[in-house]
């Protein structure tokens, strides 16, 4: 029986699909650990050239890698960043909300009337 190529996961299928799994839950909170990544990678994906073209993927994808002591630090940050959108978005929503006073184009010509008492020029 021929051993497989790849030490760890017990075939492509499985590793890929550990990759996968990796890259959704870093694309869900936005981060990966270093550590997550040294017990969750596939032994196989070790090779320079595939752990290039892993970090590129996740570099494209906007997931960052960060150390295990940051991962407060980096929660604390997206919440607030997360809390500030809110806020924006619901003031946003407030102000399209909100009434506008109507006014109506014989208003906005008596604005541009000159100060003299004659009326303008007709059209």
């Amino acid at each position: 029986m021929p051993l497989s190529p790849l030490i760890g996961s017990g075939s492509p299928e499985e590793a890929q699909r550990r990759i996968n799994l990796l890259i959704e839950m870093g694309e869900s909170r936005g981060y990966l650990t270093y550590d997550e990544l040294n017990t969750k990678l596939p032994d196989e994906v070790v090779a320079p050239d595939k752990l290039d073209s892993l970090l590129m993927e996740i570099d494209e994808r906007g997931i960052r890698l960060i150390d295990d002591s940051d991962v407060h630090e980096y929660q604390s940050k997206a919440a607030a960043k997360a809390a500030a959108k809110a806020a924006e978005k619901a003031a946003a929503e407030a102000e399209a909300a909100r009434p506008r006073p109507k006014t109506s184009v014989k208003v906005k010509i008596s604005a541009l009337r000159p100060a003299s008492n004659k009326p303008p020029a007709e059209i």
